[in-house]
């Protein structure tokens, strides 16, 4: 885990035990594997007279289902199982592990697919290296003109990095600093959200309790992506409701 520069000050107090402890985090905690199951599909109800909705979902670690054993347990099963069972809906997911921002976008390269929402994940790997403020908010915005004028993407979700500093598997003054990485990288979110007219910053209630997160104290568990996927189904539903 690389751990980067807020403040000269604090690099120098705090770098070496940062990095002590963002070496010793790596090496204890287990790395688990990404969700099993398909990863892209159709459902049509016999009596639709509808296009399918097109989803993407696409991202990193955590849009990849890490944490979970099968996909219908992660993300994408639990947007799928949340949305209404009337509606034909046509998916694909585009995640791994470990991937930063720019590592995202390039997800997209060898697909020239359409979709109307795109639900992204991204941020946490950026927040545990050395990607810049002004880095993050280019890579933002390529983004999400990739996904508007190839993709034909009409709305985009892009979910709030997570409070890193309730993250149970990180000690103290790490999670502390890595909190303020991700509230720094929140900021350049909503900031982008507020001004792009396609995309909205998806902000989802987590307990971080026992319960909702998996046994790497990283990722969500089943009752984890269970609240995630129904946040982001009641904000594809609200999206429908004023497009129709």
């Amino acid at each position: 885990m690389q751990v980067p520069l807020l403040h000269p000050t604090l690099s120098i107090l705090l770098l070496p035990v940062l990095m002590y402890q963002g070496q010793k985090v790596r090496k204890d905690v287990p790395r688990l594997p990404e969700a099993a199951g398909p990863r892209e599909g159709q459902f049509s109800p016999g009596d639709s007279e509808h296009r399918p909705l097109r989803v993407l979902i696409l991202g990193d670690s955590a849009a990849a289902g890490v944490g979970v054993d099968q996909q219908q347990e992660a993300l994408s099963g639990q947007v799928l199982s949340h949305l209404p069972s009337e509606l034909p809906v046509r998916w694909r997911l585009l995640a791994q592990n470990g991937l930063k921002l720019k590592d995202i976008v390039k997800l997209l390269d060898d697909h020239e697919d359409s979709y109307d929402i795109a639900i992204v994940s991204a941020g946490v790997n950026d927040a545990t290296s050395r990607t810049r403020r002004y880095q993050f908010l280019c890579e933002l915005q390529g983004l999400s003109e990739r996904l508007k004028r190839r993709h034909g993407v009409q709305h985009i979700l892009y979910t709030a990095v997570p409070p890193m500093q309730v993250f149970p598997a990180l000690p103290q003054p790490l999670r502390w600093y890595l909190g303020q990485r991700a509230k720094r990288l929140n900021s350049i979110l909503r900031a982008h959200c507020n001004k792009c007219e396609f995309a909205e910053m998806m902000v989802v209630d987590f307990p971080f309790t026992a319960d909702y997160m998996a046994s790497d104290g990283f990722h969500p568990s089943a009752e984890g992506y269970r609240l995630w996927g129904g946040r982001a189904a009641a904000l594809i539903k609200e999206w429908r409701a004023k497009h129709k």
